[in-house]
This record gives C-alpha cells, structure tokens and sequence, in this order.
C-alpha cells in the first residue's frame, strides 16, 4: 500500500489481527510512524522488530510492503527490504501469525494519516 503521514502522526497497519473492541492485540502491527514521540518508527513490527530510523517522510507518499510466507514476514519501504523476521516455532501470546484482518490505526485525534492503492495478495 501507499501511506502519507503528517508531522509527529502515528499510524499502525495491523494483519493476522481479529476484531476486537479497541486496537487489535492479536497478530501483528507495521508501524507507520516518521516523527511522533514514539521512537519505534515506520516499518517496525510493534513490540517484536524495532525500527529507530524511519526510510519514509513526513508529507510524502511512501510504499510499505508487508510479505508474508509460511512463518517468513519481510518488510519494504519504498521497495528496500528492512528486515526479514522469522516467526520461531511455537510462540505464544498474542502476536504470532495466523489467519485474521487487516486494520488501519488511527493511533491519536492529532495524528493524520492517509493509505491508497491497497492491495492484498496470496501468496503460496
């Protein structure tokens, strides 16, 4: 998909997730984050891979690809890959692959975000 974040917005897309009251817990969140306060940054997975340094702008459209194969979950901005994670056999707790939604955060009333020409795929 394509997102655009304004300055210190915070955003999250959320995959393999289930509809819950609230924020999703379950699976898992791709950061969408250039300079809010939070310093887990755009193309982070939230609370697993953490991202210091954002590859995206402010005010700017940027891609972020989200893949995932088997228990592989690689991860693009603007087409360069920041990390491929691993999911270790037999984890527990909520943030773990499985099959569920995709969901947009809106993380705060301040915080704008824009997503666009979202496309999901299955892979093999």
């Amino acid at each position: 998909s394509r997102a655009s974040v304004d300055r210190g917005g915070n955003s999250g897309i959320f995959f393999h997730s289930k509809l819950e009251e609230g924020w999703p817990t379950a699976g898992y969140e791709s950061q969408v984050n250039n300079t809010h306060l939070d310093p887990v940054k755009t193309g982070s997975l939230y609370y697993v891979v953490k991202v210091f340094e954002s590859a995206a702008k402010d005010d700017e459209w940027w891609t972020q690809e989200i893949l995932v194969q088997g228990k592989r979950i690689t991860m693009k901005v603007n087409g360069k890959t920041l990390y491929e994670y691993v999911e270790p056999e037999g984890v527990s707790g909520p943030h773990k692959l499985s099959k569920g939604l995709f969901a947009f955060q809106q993380h705060d009333p301040g915080s704008r975000v824009r997503y666009k020409n979202v496309m999901v795929k299955p892979l093999p």
